[in-house]
């Protein structure tokens, strides 16, 4: 049996929560629809599918797999809205999109964009200058998916700009082909052409390291972010790497939006943590013990519980935060806090979202929300699941 449409969960989703006995208003908080909207789908449904209780027996396990999914979300949303407030913070909206149990990697990959594709739109559209994104597989594939559901691109008025915010991974040479269509610069490039059109000129870190590698010296090092600096889109996004201040304010600290995906803490910085991170063996045990993982190449670091900082020898991680050209935590947390004030959950800039599915996400997903550096999450129905364990949902 083929998937049915969102449409057609979401009209499903409303016949399951009707027949539980909610309200209309209850069913359009619970899944985030109008009111009007709620009324129209169950006026499709209500003869088919609601007795006294919910017919399951008219649909097959995949598609009421879909539905729970679909109206647990409140539970999960709800918890880690709780869990932000405890520490000062906001909570994310949570998308969830299903993905079936035991499908292959692969299978995930393509059905997760595919259904990512048209949550990322609905946020972009309320985007009024500036998109930051980030890198990596999870962006990529899904911004091939924003084909399928951008109609026509932007009128020149309404444009807007696309900001790579990391540069490009240095690596093996033999993976360079592997890596090309990943990075920061190739996704906002795609971006732009697919949502503005092709004339839109948009900017490049194409010449900027990801990571400044750590076998210079202190010279070599120095000689790098001067070269940096003479990259005309690194000081328009960031400012000078030199630490003076430049004339006007850097992009980075003013995105309407970041777009980004996240690594977990055996895989941070998504290119691998080899030829990009150069480390060795134990250099890499030592970092898994001290991250939760990485949003956009931002190492999060872990907390001691008891005293709430972060956990000792934290060395390697400064170390590697230090050599990092691209997007910064302080980054994270403005745009975050920016989009919370001007109404993100709903209405005006959307913030950070973060799009995953990989459960090894879940405890990285909780500590930044936990921080308060994300307004949406768009997650497969796999890592909603494990988010749920771990938080008690």
């Amino acid at each position: 049996m083929l998937p049915l449409p969102e449409e057609d969960i979401d009209a499903l989703s409303v016949a399951y929560l009707a027949a539980a006995g909610r309200t209309q208003i209850d069913i359009a908080r619970i899944l985030g629809l109008s009111q009007s909207a709620v009324s129209r789908l169950y006026t499709r449904v209500k003869e088919t599918y609601i007795r006294t209780t919910f017919c399951e027996e008219k649909l097959d396990a995949d598609t009421i797999q879909r539905i729970r999914r679909r109206t647990s979300r409140l539970d999960v949303e709800g918890k880690l809205a709780d869990l932000a407030r405890k520490y000062g913070n906001e909570g994310p909206v949570v998308h969830s999109i299903f993905l079936r149990e035991g499908s292959t990697l692969g299978e995930q990959f393509d059905q997760f964009s595919r259904d990512a594709a048209p949550v990322v739109m609905g946020l972009v559209k309320r985007v009024r200058r500036t998109v930051g994104v980030a890198w990596g597989s999870t962006l990529w594939q899904t911004t091939q998916q924003l084909r399928s559901v951008v109609e026509a691109p932007r009128r020149p008025n309404e444009q807007i700009d696309f900001v790579p915010l990391c540069g490009e991974p240095l690596g093996d040479i033999l993976n360079a082909q592997q890596y090309a269509d990943r990075t920061s610069s190739r996704i906002a490039i795609e971006m732009s052409r697919i949502i503005n059109g092709d004339d839109r000129r948009t900017m490049s870190l194409g010449l900027v390291p990801a990571f400044i590698p750590r076998t210079f010296d202190k010279a070599a090092r120095e000689a790098i972010n001067n070269l940096i600096d003479l990259v005309p889109y690194y000081g328009r996004i960031f400012g000078p790497r030199g630490g003076s201040k430049g004339s006007e304010r850097p992009l980075a600290e003013d995105l309407d939006m970041i777009l980004t995906a996240a690594g977990d803490s055996e895989h941070p910085v998504g290119f691998g943590k080899g030829p990009l991170l150069q480390l060795e063996a134990e250099e890499a045990d030592e970092l898994r013990h001290h991250i939760y993982g990485d949003i956009g190449g931002v190492l999060i670091s872990k907390f001691d519980p008891q005293t709430k900082k972060p956990t000792p020898g934290q060395k390697l991680v400064k170390e590697l935060a230090g050599l990092w050209t691209g997007l910064r935590l302080d980054h994270l947390r403005l745009c975050a806090r920016q989009a919370f004030a001007d109404g993100g959950h709903s209405a005006g800039k959307p913030g950070v979202a973060l799009l995953g599915f990989r459960e090894s996400l879940a405890e990285l997903v909780i500590q930044a929300v936990q921080q308060g550096l994300v307004n949406h999450l768009i997650i497969g129905s796999n890592l909603e699941a494990a988010i749920e364990k771990m938080l008690g949902v």
